[in-house]
């Protein structure tokens, strides 16, 4: 366990001075950097628990929890080096391909949801469908809406032919 609890503080003591760094200059919001640090912390903390499940031998449980830490500190060095987490940004470059993925993932999803809504109206009697699919049409809106003003997609017509 004491890797975990090193692992822990550090990162505790990483992210406790971006934050204090962050505040103190004109750098970008730190919120971002922090998140994908974070799910890196949870990626190593589940590794670690299928190593601590999946074998008794101390000299295998050992390499594993070493192979997990090895890949969480290489992906806390990819993170760091990530623009949201230098602060500079990247040229703003459209790229409609890259856009056009991206809508076609939110409604992918918005079509699961209105699934999800059919469904839930066979198994409950009182079940609002019509709620539910306008709900599931908002969240597609503000995708769209989103996307539409990353810096990637900037100036592009965002059209995706349905099928």
């Amino acid at each position: 366990m004491e890797p975990i609890n090193r692992t822990l503080t550090l990162t505790t003591i990483a992210a406790l001075s971006l934050l204090l760094t962050s505040a103190a200059s004109a750098a970008p919001d730190p919120l971002p950097c922090y998140r994908a640090k974070l799910q890196a912390q949870a990626r190593f903390y589940q590794c670690s628990s299928r190593c601590e499940n999946g074998t008794t031998d101390p000299a295998t449980l050992a390499s594993c929890q070493s192979q997990c830490q090895d890949r969480f500190d290489a992906r806390i060095l990819a993170i760091s080096a990530r623009p949201i987490c230098t602060g500079t940004a990247s040229p703003s470059v459209s790229d409609p391909t890259r856009c056009m993925a991206q809508i076609v993932k939110a409604r992918l999803r918005a079509a699961k949801c209105e699934e999800r809504c059919d469904r839930l109206a066979q198994s409950r009697d009182s079940f609002d469908v019509d709620g539910c699919a306008d709900r599931c049409a908002a969240v597609l809106d503000a995708a769209e809406a989103r996307i539409g003003n990353l810096p990637h997609c900037d100036g592009l017509v965002l059209s995706v032919p349905a099928p």
